[in-house]
């Protein structure tokens, strides 16, 4: 685990955060779950690791390689240093 200290919080829409994170515990693509938009693959990669340290699979995509469905609510997370 990371020894830096980091906060989190979720925000409404943001336009800026337009990398998905899912992640999956068990391991089979059927069972990966929307966790949230963050702002860049790095910031929701250490989101993954500080919250979700038993997920198997973690995957970062950019939202335009994504289909949405139209009812889509995004979930923006922040996260920084403190």
């Amino acid at each position: 685990m990371d020894s830096r200290s980091h906060k989190t919080y979720i925000k409404g829409n943001d336009t800026l955060a337009e990398f998905i994170l899912a992640i999956s515990i068990s391991g089979l693509p059927k069972d990966m779950q929307y966790i949230g938009h963050f702002s860049s693959c790095s910031a929701a990669n250490l989101y993954a690791e500080l919250n979700y340290p038993d997920a198997v699979d973690v995957r970062c995509l950019h939202e335009r390689f994504m289909v949405l469905p139209n009812n889509f609510k995004k979930k923006v997370i922040v996260i920084y240093d403190t």
